[in-house]
């Protein structure tokens, strides 16, 4: 139809510039043909050289066409042609934005707002943008401009939302976006609104209602694994540590699953007191993070756990692993090589009991100093001295 039209139009003035502009629109929007656009467009410009929209229309050609370059040269072109046309400076906001030059984006979409008289089309345009941009300060800034003439659109309070969170204000970030919830149809909701809501609450101490807000992020976006770890550590806050643990189990099972994870589930497994799952949960974890210390620590309670008596020495390789670990860093880690030496000089002294060895009974002298170097007032490693030092022959 709109072709039957166009066809009649050209009967009656074939020498129309809107003519043109209009079959160019319609060969590239409705069957996606830039090459009958571009020759509508052409002729247009043909009949009207001192207008600037069928050359700003060419370039939105090329800008489609992923030629950024050609592009951006139409854009400027049409401001030199006319430095009052409008559309030009958004056009050349958007791709600016695109090619990172920021600052210049910003420019140009501010003189898109001051040539359009300040419309608030115009500055939802700009506010968008400044989102891409992460200029929320800004954003924040054009949105209550806006608001103070027309407050009816809903998509500002998601606008809102999303730039107080980006800058720290938990609170009206969560008054915002709960808001734009609250009145959005359920179509016009997106995983992004929720992931928004549900950090928002997190950061609210909310934990109980981030939960279900973040898995519904995650039911519309199952591309976001990292809602089921935020979740599980909503769970974890709760010491709802068999909740927390399934979701990590879910996200393994999706083979999505990073060191982090495992290191949080190996301490939900400790929380649940399993013990052996805690260690082959964080034995994974130690070979995806060699060096983060905790994972050691944590692990090596468990094989604690596993031997109460310290007969078997379960825990003894994974502390000596995280001493190797820490001491390059021995006054960040001091704590944690405290609990290793102090189990290894238990350990040695356990063994001496058993064996009589002077060499196992040094051992444990030796790691009870360790232990005396970091923490003087240890009495533990005390009193391992005072029992163990006179039956120990120095040499």
């Amino acid at each position: 139809k709109v072709f039957t039209w166009l066809r009649t139009a050209e009967k009656l003035d074939s020498k129309n510039y809107d003519l043109y502009i209009v079959k160019g629109d319609a060969y590239i929007f409705l069957l996606n043909d830039g090459s009958k656009a571009i020759t509508n467009y052409n002729m247009a410009q043909y009949y009207n050289p001192q207008s600037p929209l069928a050359k700003l229309r060419v370039g939105q050609l090329w800008l489609r066409a992923r030629n950024y370059k050609d592009a951006l040269n139409y854009y400027y072109d049409v401001v030199k042609m006319d430095s009052t046309f409008a559309p030009a400076y958004r056009e050349l906001g958007f791709l600016l934005a695109k090619s990172g030059r920021n600052d210049e984006a910003k420019k140009n979409l501010e003189t898109f707002v001051r040539l359009s008289g300040g419309n608030i089309t115009a500055r939802i345009q700009l506010v968008n943008t400044l989102l891409d941009l992460e200029d929320y300060k800004d954003a924040i800034t054009q949105v209550i401009m806006i608001q103070k003439k027309d407050s009816s659109n809903n998509d500002l309070n998601r606008a809102l939302g999303y730039s107080y969170f980006e800058l720290g204000q938990y609170d009206k970030s969560l008054y915002y976006i709960k808001k734009f919830i609250s009145k959005a149809k359920p179509d016009k909701i997106r995983s992004t609104d929720y992931v928004y809501y549900g950090r928002s609450l997190v950061k609210n101490k909310a934990d109980s209602l981030a939960v279900d807000i973040l898995l519904k992020g995650y039911a519309m976006d199952t591309s976001k694994p990292e809602l089921l770890s935020e979740a599980a550590m909503s769970y974890n806050r709760m010491k709802k540590f068999d909740k927390a643990m399934e979701l990590y189990q879910q996200k393994i099972k999706l083979k999505e699953a990073v060191a982090g994870d495992y290191y949080n589930l190996g301490k939900d497994y400790y929380n649940l007191q399993q013990w052996g799952k805690v260690d082959t949960t964080l034995a994974i974890m130690n070979s995806m993070q060699p060096d983060f210390i905790p994972g050691y620590t944590w692990r090596a309670r468990a094989l604690v756990n596993l031997d109460p008596d310290t007969k078997l020495g379960s825990a003894k390789p994974v502390y000596e692993n995280l001493i190797a670990k820490a001491m390059p860093d021995s006054a960040k880690y001091g704590k944690d090589l405290v609990e290793a030496y102090s189990y290894l000089a238990y350990y040695y002294l356990v063994q001496f009991n058993q064996t009589k060895s002077n060499d196992d009974g040094q051992k444990s002298l030796d790691f009870c100093n360790k232990v005396l170097a970091i923490d003087p007032n240890n009495d533990k490693a005390k009193d391992i001295i005072k029992v163990l030092g006179p039956k120990v022959k120095h040499q």
